[in-house]
């Protein structure tokens, strides 16, 4: 079990070369994908890559998972978390921690829940059997097969 989790450290969750839908909005990329260990929808926000300024190994994204959409939502969400977050989302993204990014960085969010609640599942081409892998326990003899998948 522990040397499923260290793989799955090393694997990013989130390849944003695979997305449902994605938008550049102001100065923020939003994309609906998945998260390539769950296969659960999410909604990532990241900035816009401007050469120099921004680069894949410094990012850190911004994420709503889909199990957690309801939270923003204006009628049945939680305001004070969407708010909290929303400072948060937007210290991550280097951007002003004013009113006006405060209420786009909630704006985009709750525009993008009903494409992030429609996201169909991770595609099965994205998970392909890569290879099996046949383990026999030296002291036990036992052995075991599995298979190993990954997107590919």
């Amino acid at each position: 079990m522990s040397s499923d989790l260290n793989v799955l450290a090393k694997k990013p969750a989130f390849d944003l070369t695979v997305y449902h839908v994605a938008y550049n909005i102001s100065d923020i990329s939003a994309y609906v994908t998945w998260n390539m260990h769950t296969g659960e929808a999410a909604l990532v926000l990241t900035p816009i890559r401007r050469r120099g300024i921004v680069s894949f190994e410094t990012v850190i994204p911004c994420i709503v998972p889909q199990s957690m959409a309801w939270v923003w939502d204006e009628e049945i969400g939680d305001g004070a978390h969407c708010a909290q977050s929303a400072m948060r989302f937007a210290n991550l993204l280097n951007l002003d921690t004013n009113h006006q990014t405060l209420f786009k960085i909630t704006a985009i969010v709750r525009d993008m829940i009903p494409e992030l609640i429609n996201c169909p599942p991770l595609p099965d081409y994205k998970r392909r059997k890569v290879a099996e892998m046949i383990v026999t326990d030296n002291q036990t003899g036992k052995i075991v097969e599995k298979e190993v998948s990954d997107h590919v």
